[in-house]
């Protein structure tokens, strides 16, 4: 079982405004050219809608919020997530491996990140594995009800300062390549 990337995005819609969320990034949604072997390669079918779950009712999408504290999304071209209370929880199912060794990987992951945080206008863009490693843990202050800021901090304080360039990474064939690995995007929000 391998480690998936997964990205937290912060934003501040109501209620309202999560409903028409699928809508929004279905009407700017591109995938990018260096994602396009990726999906060529791992993917069959074709792209997914941006779609609730569990429906699009505005009552249905507040009571799912209230009730599970999220609500989840199906998208195209290997991702998928759920909308916290603060942030928006990104998963692809690329592994963390290849955005980590694989640039055009790397690339085409934040540029998709970037777009889906445009229509949030967001602050905050993080960069973790989505299990196995401690960076991960970091998505549990979400689910605690914190915010993309409290999870920066948690990381900051107790897995160490992100990765700022290539440079800094483990080496792929390095017992740990995962280990304390994490990135950081500030956006003017």
């Amino acid at each position: 079982m391998g480690v998936d990337f997964t990205a937290l995005i912060d934003h501040k819609l109501t209620g309202a405004e999560l409903v028409g969320l699928p809508d929004r990034v279905n009407a700017s949604w591109r995938l990018p050219t260096e994602l396009e072997a990726w999906v060529a390669k791992y993917l069959r079918g074709g792209p997914i809608r941006w779609e609730w779950k569990h429906g699009a009712s505005p009552s249905r999408v507040n009571a799912e919020l209230i009730e599970r504290g999220f609500v989840g999304l199906d998208g195209p071209d290997g991702f998928h997530g759920r909308v916290l209370p603060h942030a928006i929880e990104l998963v692809h199912l690329a592994r963390w491996w290849s955005f980590l060794y694989e640039p055009d990987v790397r690339a085409g992951l934040e540029l998709a990140c970037r777009g889906v945080a445009s229509v949030v206008e967001t602050e905050h863009i993080l960069y973790l594995p989505d299990n196995l490693a401690p960076a991960s843990a970091g998505s549990d202050v979400l689910y605690a009800g914190g915010t993309v800021q409290d999870v920066l901090s948690w990381l900051q304080s107790n897995v160490g300062p992100p990765v700022t360039d290539e440079a800094t990474l483990p080496g792929p064939d390095d017992d740990d390549p995962y280990g304390s690995v994490w990135f950081y995007e500030h956006r003017a929000g």
